[in-house]
Protein backbone atom coordinates (compact mmCIF):
# COMPACT_ATOMS: atom_id res chain seq x y z
CA UNK A 1 0.00 0.00 0.00
CA UNK A 2 1.72 3.17 -1.06
CA UNK A 3 2.16 6.01 1.46
CA UNK A 4 -0.83 8.62 1.08
CA UNK A 5 0.27 11.91 0.52
CA UNK A 6 -0.69 15.37 2.69
CA UNK A 7 -3.38 15.97 -0.32
CA UNK A 8 -5.16 12.69 -0.33
CA UNK A 9 -5.25 12.19 3.60
CA UNK A 10 -7.10 16.14 3.33
CA UNK A 11 -9.67 14.28 0.77
CA UNK A 12 -10.69 11.78 3.14
CA UNK A 13 -10.81 13.93 6.23
CA UNK A 14 -12.64 16.24 4.54
CA UNK A 15 -14.80 13.53 2.80
CA UNK A 16 -15.71 12.31 6.25
CA UNK A 17 -15.97 14.90 8.50
CA UNK A 18 -18.25 16.83 6.36
CA UNK A 19 -21.09 14.59 7.02
CA UNK A 20 -20.14 14.04 10.19
CA UNK A 21 -20.55 17.59 10.98
CA UNK A 22 -23.17 18.25 9.12
CA UNK A 23 -25.68 15.63 11.02
CA UNK A 24 -23.84 17.37 14.32
CA UNK A 25 -25.00 21.00 13.61
CA UNK A 26 -28.18 20.34 11.67
CA UNK A 27 -30.35 20.73 14.91
CA UNK A 28 -28.43 23.63 15.72
CA UNK A 29 -28.93 25.01 11.90
CA UNK A 30 -32.40 24.71 12.36
CA UNK A 31 -32.26 26.48 15.68
CA UNK A 32 -30.10 29.60 14.46
CA UNK A 33 -32.46 29.61 11.35
CA UNK A 34 -36.05 29.69 13.70
CA UNK A 35 -33.85 32.63 15.72
CA UNK A 36 -33.00 34.19 12.33
CA UNK A 37 -36.95 34.23 11.20
CA UNK A 38 -37.59 35.49 14.54
CA UNK A 39 -35.34 38.48 14.08
CA UNK A 40 -36.30 39.37 10.80
CA UNK A 41 -39.47 39.04 11.80
CA UNK A 42 -38.80 42.10 14.86
CA UNK A 43 -37.20 43.87 12.26
CA UNK A 44 -39.54 44.22 10.31
CA UNK A 45 -42.04 45.15 12.99
CA UNK A 46 -39.66 47.64 14.15
CA UNK A 47 -39.07 49.03 10.80
CA UNK A 48 -42.91 49.11 10.59
CA UNK A 49 -43.25 51.10 14.09
CA UNK A 50 -40.39 53.52 12.61
CA UNK A 51 -42.19 54.32 9.68
CA UNK A 52 -45.25 54.95 11.69
CA UNK A 53 -43.44 57.19 13.88
CA UNK A 54 -41.68 58.78 11.18
CA UNK A 55 -45.03 59.46 9.91
CA UNK A 56 -46.36 60.81 12.92
CA UNK A 57 -43.25 63.57 13.00
CA UNK A 58 -44.06 64.61 9.55
CA UNK A 59 -47.74 65.11 10.84
CA UNK A 60 -46.56 66.88 13.84
CA UNK A 61 -43.89 69.34 11.52
CA UNK A 62 -47.13 70.01 10.16
CA UNK A 63 -49.07 71.25 12.87
CA UNK A 64 -46.39 73.19 14.35
CA UNK A 65 -45.54 74.68 10.95
CA UNK A 66 -49.60 75.37 10.83
CA UNK A 67 -49.38 76.89 14.56
CA UNK A 68 -45.94 79.23 13.74
CA UNK A 69 -48.25 80.33 10.82
CA UNK A 70 -51.28 80.97 12.94
CA UNK A 71 -48.94 82.67 15.32
CA UNK A 72 -47.19 84.80 13.17
CA UNK A 73 -50.89 86.12 11.48
CA UNK A 74 -52.07 86.92 14.98
CA UNK A 75 -48.94 88.77 16.19
CA UNK A 76 -49.78 90.78 12.59
CA UNK A 77 -53.18 91.54 13.54
CA UNK A 78 -52.41 92.24 16.79
CA UNK A 79 -49.45 94.44 15.94
CA UNK A 80 -52.44 96.34 13.48
CA UNK A 81 -54.84 96.55 15.86
CA UNK A 82 -52.61 98.14 18.45
CA UNK A 83 -50.60 100.91 16.13
CA UNK A 84 -54.69 101.77 14.86
CA UNK A 85 -55.14 102.54 18.53
CA UNK A 86 -51.97 104.55 18.99
CA UNK A 87 -53.02 106.53 16.26
CA UNK A 88 -55.96 107.16 17.41
CA UNK A 89 -54.86 107.67 21.07
CA UNK A 90 -51.93 110.22 19.20
CA UNK A 91 -54.92 111.87 17.08
CA UNK A 92 -57.06 112.64 20.40
CA UNK A 93 -54.12 113.70 22.13
CA UNK A 94 -53.10 116.28 19.47
CA UNK A 95 -56.40 117.80 19.43
CA UNK A 96 -56.41 118.57 22.77
CA UNK A 97 -52.85 120.03 22.86
CA UNK A 98 -54.62 122.30 19.89
CA UNK A 99 -57.15 123.23 21.83
CA UNK A 100 -55.18 123.94 25.24
CA UNK A 101 -52.87 125.67 22.88
CA UNK A 102 -55.84 127.57 21.54
CA UNK A 103 -56.58 128.80 25.14
CA UNK A 104 -53.49 129.85 25.92
CA UNK A 105 -53.61 132.34 23.03
CA UNK A 106 -57.01 132.94 24.08
CA UNK A 107 -55.24 133.83 27.67
CA UNK A 108 -52.45 135.68 26.14
CA UNK A 109 -54.63 138.02 24.53
CA UNK A 110 -57.22 138.69 27.26
CA UNK A 111 -54.00 139.50 29.38
CA UNK A 112 -52.57 141.90 26.83
CA UNK A 113 -56.06 143.49 26.97
CA UNK A 114 -56.21 143.89 30.68
CA UNK A 115 -52.95 145.06 30.16
CA UNK A 116 -54.21 147.96 27.60
CA UNK A 117 -56.91 148.48 30.06
CA UNK A 118 -54.93 148.80 32.85
CA UNK A 119 -52.76 151.30 31.62
CA UNK A 120 -55.53 153.35 29.61
CA UNK A 121 -57.24 153.59 33.05
CA UNK A 122 -54.30 154.84 35.19
CA UNK A 123 -53.86 157.39 32.20
CA UNK A 124 -57.84 158.45 32.70
CA UNK A 125 -57.16 158.46 36.72
CA UNK A 126 -54.06 161.25 35.62
CA UNK A 127 -56.04 163.39 33.63
CA UNK A 128 -59.33 162.70 35.15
Amino acid sequence: MPVKGIRDTEKVAVGTTRPAIQTWQAPELKTIGARLTHVDARLDGLEQRAGGLEQGMEGLDNRMEALERRVEENFKSFRMELSGRFEILRSEVEARLDAVRRNLRRLDTATDFRERLATLEAKFAQHG
